[in-house]
């Protein structure tokens, strides 16, 4: 009965002993493997610092890009503003430029029609120097004729006595 117990006793530590080996490997396992993710974590710690570092620059550039493309609205807004009043300035100056135009249109005609009245005149006064002229020439004719018959009339009157 004690080679039993003792065999039993052999065995139960023979059993455990096993048991306590793959508890041991199982535990070497399990370190092993916890060493394998703390190695994974800090590796992915890194990482994700890594990107999160990457996100805040992204968010700055972007940041950066939307303050510079507001900018560029201002900017557009202000220019589309001088654009829209070049534009009405330039449309004013355009009816200026019409009407001076219709006023210059409107001076030629006239002055070609002056310039025609002034032919008109110069020709009258041409007419008119030309009759002058010739009321001289007829008053001095004239003069000469009642000179002469004057003469005739001393002459006849000397005649007649």
């Amino acid at each position: 009965a004690e080679i039993k117990r003792l065999t039993a006793e052999g065995k139960e530590k023979t059993r455990l002993k096993r048991e306590l080996d793959k508890m041991r490997e199982t535990s070497e396992n399990l370190d092993n493997d916890l060493q394998a993710r703390e190695v994974t974590v800090a590796a992915l710690t890194k990482e994700n610092e890594r990107l999160q570092s990457e996100v805040e620059a992204n968010k700055e550039k972007i940041q950066e890009k939307a303050d510079a493309h507001e900018k560029a609205q201002k900017e557009i807004k202000i220019l589309t503003d001088r654009l829209q009043r070049n534009k009405a300035e330039c449309d004013a100056m355009e009816d200026t430029v019409r009407e001076r135009d219709l006023k210059m249109e409107r001076m030629k005609r006239r002055s070609v029609s002056l310039e025609g009245r002034l032919k008109e005149v110069e020709e009258l006064k041409e007419a008119l120097n030309k009759e002058k002229r010739e009321r001289l020439e007829l008053e001095k004719n004239l003069e000469e004729a009642g000179g002469s018959m004057r003469m005739k009339e001393a002459e006849l009157a000397d005649a007649l006595k």
